[in-house]
């Protein structure tokens, strides 16, 4: 199979839309271009740059293809909106149809540009294309003046003086030169001479398309090359093809439900629980509960004769493994870990696992009832296979065999984790584990500082993230205060406290580094601790410190030995409730 390489004129190409001759996978994210992408689009053309090559895959067999396809977007186009899906089994069979590849953005937007218009959801007005013709564009990156203008801009614009030609107008075969110029008043202006001609060249004459194409009816051949596309730094995700496969097995079924809204919609939920998963976390999340294995391919998502395979599976629990996602991300919460704490994901799915299987979905899992065994199990889990980097490598496998030890040694009422630390002692935390915990510095520092907090909310020692709510990792005693010139002016108390300001490295660590929401953080910015904690109000003298494991301890930079060593035995104190 070897792609040729072809040219078109713009209305050769987009001549192919409205008949469906020219279609797009669903593997394709949605049309995503805003106006002024497209008028950056029109004036690179304009100016006879060069775009990227597009890729087409043509086949006389699309009834036939494992994978969903979806129409272009109306030309009258609203942002937001999702293509039409394009029922490509009752195509015409032997029929050449033209699958974009790679180019849809572009396309898409010549074809808005073109034929359509553009509006936003809470637009009252639609916009269209047009081309400014009485003088060139005021920005220096641009030459030409493209701009989306709905009719009462236009009109503002009008009556300034501005002469503006909607770009759509050269389409008609009646379309004359001269005579648009003269209803312009412009016959004798020469940027508008050769902006209109160059514009009318442009769309009607110039063969400007180049593009790739494809023969071939072997999709493995075609899904080949488009994982390995990239167009516009979009990377193609494994879940893209997986939701594809998804979506043709479920309409092929005659399903009411849309799989790539269903997908969408566990996307949403985690979302709205302060938490960020994609296709590919759903998809393995899938294969968790209904694979043989772990390692994702197109295949298993495709129907076939077993009975049930993991599309009809999918759908026959559709409800059960959104409420049991909506639990788990539910429990994760509940620990108080947050986003940016949550360092891997893979973490959660055998908690979605564990309480599909055992269908715990609407069942209270607290750390103050019958379920507290399970509940500390859980967050003892989770929490160790952060801080112990469980999932950095062969995470097919660390699933499978955890999935397997849910099998064969859970119950309703026992999450398994002797069983999963005895499987991966990496999980055992020794006290070298939590020193080198302690010492890790800044930049790697909020899962740990997280988890430390998380604990000790649950017993007091320290104030209590919240899921949803901003936090920064912080410096207690400022970095500015730690610079060379800043510490020969320190009389430091003892030689230890001396020692340990100059070492270069335990400021930037987890002993001298706290959770600060953003507004709190903003506010101490660069200011000494004990400066900020002076002239705070009396109340948060008192909570400030109980908050943030220094309860008692000397800030006075002076003790700065003698505070981290304290402060390190209060963090650890957290740590040890792990």
């Amino acid at each position: 199979m070897s792609p040729r390489i072809l040219n078109d004129s713009i209305i050769g190409v987009l001549s192919k839309i409205p008949s469906n001759d020219l279609i797009l996978p669903a593997l394709q994210r949605e049309f995503v271009w805003k106006t002024k992408d497209i008028c950056e689009l029109f004036d690179s053309l304009m100016q006879d740059y060069p775009i990227n090559t597009m890729m087409f895959w043509k086949t006389n067999n699309l009834p036939s293809q494992p994978i969903a396809f979806y129409q272009f977007l109306p030309a009258h186009h609203v942002n937001g909106t999702t293509n039409p899906f394009f029922n490509h089994k009752a195509a015409t069979a032997n029929k050449p149809y033209e699958i974009v590849i790679d180019g849809q953005q572009r396309l898409t937007s010549l074809w808005i540009g073109l034929y359509g218009s553009y509006k936003t959801p809470a637009g009252k007005q639609r916009a269209e294309l047009y081309l400014r013709l009485d003088k060139s564009n005021t920005n220096p990156d641009l030459k030409y003046d493209f701009q989306f203008l709905t009719p009462s801009k236009l009109t503002s614009n009008q009556k300034k003086g501005e002469v503006w030609f909607r770009v759509k107008d050269v389409l008609p075969a009646s379309f004359n030169i001269v005579n648009t110029l003269q209803g312009l008043g412009l016959q004798n202006n020469e940027y508008a001479q050769t902006s209109i001609q160059q514009l009318w060249q442009l769309i009607n004459n110039n063969a400007i398309i180049n593009y790739y194409e494809i023969n071939s009816n072997n999709i493995d051949d075609v899904l080949e090359i488009f994982v390995r596309t990239n167009s516009g730094g979009y990377v193609l995700k494994k879940g893209d093809l997986l939701m594809s496969a998804l979506t043709v097995s479920w309409a092929n079924n005659g399903y009411t439900i849309s799989a790539r809204d269903y997908v969408g919609d566990i996307i949403d939920l985690v979302e709205k629980k302060n938490y960020e998963v994609d296709k590919d976390w759903v998809f393995k999340m899938f294969l968790m509960l209904f694979g043989n294995t772990l390692s994702v391919q197109p295949s298993d998502f495709m129907a076939t004769d077993t009975t049930p395979n993991i599309p009809q599976s999918i759908y026959m629990n559709s409800q059960l493994i959104m409420d049991s996602v909506e639990k788990a991300f539910d429990l994760v919460a509940d620990f108080h870990l947050l986003e940016k704490g949550l360092t891997t994901k893979l973490a959660v799915i055998p908690l979605v696992y564990y309480i599909y299987k055992h269908k715990l979905s609407h069942t209270a899992i607290q750390s103050t009832n019958a379920m507290s065994g399970v509940y500390m199990d859980i967050r003892k889990y989770l929490f160790r296979a952060i801080l112990k980097n469980l999932y950095e490598a062969g995470t097919d496998e660390i699933l499978k065999n955890i999935r397997d030890i849910i099998d064969s040694h859970s119950s309703k009422s026992k999450f398994p984790y002797r069983e999963i630390e005895n499987a991966y002692n990496k999980l055992i935390i020794t006290n070298a584990d939590a020193d080198s915990l302690l010492a890790t510095r800044k930049q790697n520092a909020f899962p740990v500082l997280n988890i430390i907090y998380a604990l000790g909310a649950s017993s007091g020692l320290c104030m209590t993230p919240v899921a949803g709510q901003v936090y920064d990792v912080d410096h207690m005693h400022p970095k500015t205060t730690f610079a060379p010139a800043v510490l020969n002016t320190i009389n430091f108390n003892t030689p230890n406290d001396a020692n340990v300001a100059n070492d270069g490295i335990t400021y930037d660590t987890v002993a001298n580094l706290e959770l600060l929401d953003n507004d709190t953080n903003r506010s101490k910015n660069k200011k000494p601790l004990k400066d900020w904690l002076n002239a705070a109000t009396p109340a948060d003298q008192i909570k400030y410190p109980q908050d943030h494991f220094f309860k008692g301890l000397s800030i006075d930079i002076a003790d700065f030995g003698t505070f981290v060593d304290a402060r390190k035995k209060l963090l650890n104190q957290a740590l040890c409730l792990l």
